[in-house]
């Protein structure tokens, strides 16, 4: 039995994804130590959970509104969504087309546009 996990194309796509998710980690908490002064690491990163809790539940609102089911118990955000029908789970994915556009704004698009934002705070910065 093969695991998906322990051939190397997945692993390459595991290293690929966590980078990425590193990489925009950090420019987040470096775009909040210069907005803010006092307490800049615990209020970038009350901050970041507020993010994801608004996209988490907008996303699940969203998709309430769009399908009509209203017993949907959770999902990715952007990715999938479940609900419970006759007792069973049932996963409903995004099409790849969709999935692949927030792939590339979330690895290639928003990490630019924070790169430049922090680029534009050290300009107006006095040294």
């Amino acid at each position: 039995m093969v695991h998906l996990l322990n051939t190397p194309i997945c692993c390459i796509t595991v290293s690929i994804i966590f980078l990425f998710t590193f990489v925009n980690f950090q420019l987040f908490i470096l775009l909040g130590s210069l907005s803010f002064k006092k307490g800049a690491l615990a209020k970038t990163i009350l901050l970041m959970i507020i993010y994801f809790a608004i996209f988490y539940n907008g996303n699940k609102y969203l998709l309430m509104l769009m399908t009509g089911e209203k017993s949907i118990d959770g999902g990715g955000i952007y990715n999938y969504f479940q609900f419970r029908h006759e007792g069973e789970n049932v996963y409903v994915y995004l099409p790849d087309s969709v999935q692949t556009i927030v792939s590339i704004f979330s690895n290639y698009i928003l990490p630019v546009i924070l790169y430049y934002i922090i680029y534009e705070k050290f300009r107006e910065t006095e040294i």
